[in-house]
């Protein structure tokens, strides 16, 4: 159950991500548990949403919810999360997708979901993909990528959208609405 009467993140983290961010050094597991830290310290709950599961296999390849797990028994930070074990069809993530205030995603159709019912979102890492989509929609300021990702660029970035999300809700909207339109002409 997704709590009622609080503020909600919803957390798409990525396996894929997290081996760009291996290659390069970087610990993405620690950025992902210090960003649930803080979206805690700033009253969030948080659900995390594993958009690639298979529940019955310990490979990680396409198995984001092994991650999930691993970054919530990191440094402990499972307190006020509620994690998605679950393999849900595409329709029910993007409708729990459509019920989060904020998301924090690393993987594409996870962004779609956001961007195609509303939710401000903030995208981390991916290729050129992520960035077009976020541009098509003015949001470029909020995404991360890989060649920039730090746990202070993704926490000043959440900051940011968090501290007027419904401004962004209306952007996204309005440029949905444009998008539809120029798709129906074309």
């Amino acid at each position: 159950d997704i709590p009622r009467g609080c503020k909600v993140l919803g957390l798409s983290p990525s396996v894929v991500t997290e081996a760009q961010c291996g290659a390069r050094g970087l610990d993405y597991r620690t950025m992902m548990a210090d960003l649930i830290a803080y979206a805690i310290s700033k009253d969030f709950k948080v659900v995390m949403i594993p958009h690639a599961v298979r529940p019955e296999s310990r490979l990680r390849m396409n198995n984001d919810l092994i991650l999930c797990r691993e970054i919530l028994d990191f440094k402990g930070c499972n307190a006020g999360v509620c994690l998605v074990e679950s393999k849900p069809r595409a329709p029910v993530l993007r409708a729990l997708i459509s019920r989060m205030d904020v998301v924090v995603v690393s993987r594409f159709h996870a962004a779609i979901s956001a961007l195609s019912t509303g939710v401000p979102l903030l995208t981390i890492g991916g290729g050129h993909k992520y960035r077009e989509a976020m541009s098509m929609f003015g949001l470029e300021a909020y995404h991360v990528g890989i060649d920039e990702l730090s746990s202070k660029d993704i926490l000043q970035k959440f900051e940011t959208l968090t501290s007027s999300p419904s401004q962004v809700r209306e952007e996204i909207v309005s440029d949905l609405v444009a998008l539809k339109a120029a798709a129906v002409r074309n």
